[in-house]
């Protein structure tokens, strides 16, 4: 007699899923235009000078001081736009950009439903917090901030809601992240406002978020 398999969790349910996927879309062709930000030219003259001198701290080549030390606190996004740029030029850019605005609108969807809001709610939250911040999504490392922020929140709930290894594996995961954010954005200092409330609640039989956890997500 063949084994009947366990019905899917409701997040990862066709339909559901749809929804997800058509919210990063929509949300990764809303953010192709063309490349406005000047910032970007600095960031990528920063991640030569960091590969160059094989380290953080470096001589900023667009300074009126040019000899003096740097300690550049952004260096990983730097290096990583870098990459980018050297790889596919300006549409790679955009094309990055506009990934990491979906990619948002994701994780912070699944972060929607890890706390118990209903599918369609999940979207309707997502893309407002999405759509209220897609002026901010930009070749900046505040885009990197806009990513990991969801994901930093979306991992420590997950590790409160599991047990044994499969905690230990988010935990080893939220660690990672914010040494990613760390060293791409300096926003990092608010990692912990978000993420010890999230960590530390206690699960009702509902194994839902009160009002007031829902109100910390907005």
């Amino acid at each position: 007699m063949a084994r009947m398999s366990a019905p899917a969790p409701d997040g990862l349910r066709p339909p559901t899923l749809v929804l997800a996927v058509a919210l990063a879309l929509v949300a990764a062709l809303v953010r192709l235009r063309p490349l406005r930000s000047l910032d970007l030219w600095w960031h990528l003259s920063m991640g030569k000078a960091v590969l160059a001198g094989k380290g953080r701290v470096v001589e900023d080549p667009t300074s009126f001081t040019p000899d003096q030390p740097y300690a550049d606190p952004e260096w990983l996004f730097d290096v990583l736009a870098l990459g980018v740029w050297e790889a596919a030029g300006v549409p790679g850019v955009i094309l990055a950009t506009a990934l990491l605005a979906g990619v948002s609108a994701l994780l912070t969807w699944w972060l929607a439903r890890r706390v118990g809001l209903g599918a369609w709610t999940a979207v309707v939250v997502a893309a407002l917090a999405v759509g209220g911040a897609s002026w901010r999504f930009d070749p900046r490392p505040q885009s990197v901030f806009l990513v990991l922020l969801p994901l930093v929140m979306l991992l420590a709930v997950s590790a409160r809601r599991s047990g044994g290894r499969t905690r230990w594996g988010y935990l080893v995961g939220l660690v990672v992240a914010c040494g990613v954010w760390s060293q791409c954005h300096s926003s990092m200092v608010i990692a912990p406002v978000v993420v010890v409330p999230l960590a530390l609640h206690r699960w009702q039989d509902s194994d839902r978020f009160t009002p007031a956890q829902i109100g910390l997500l907005g």
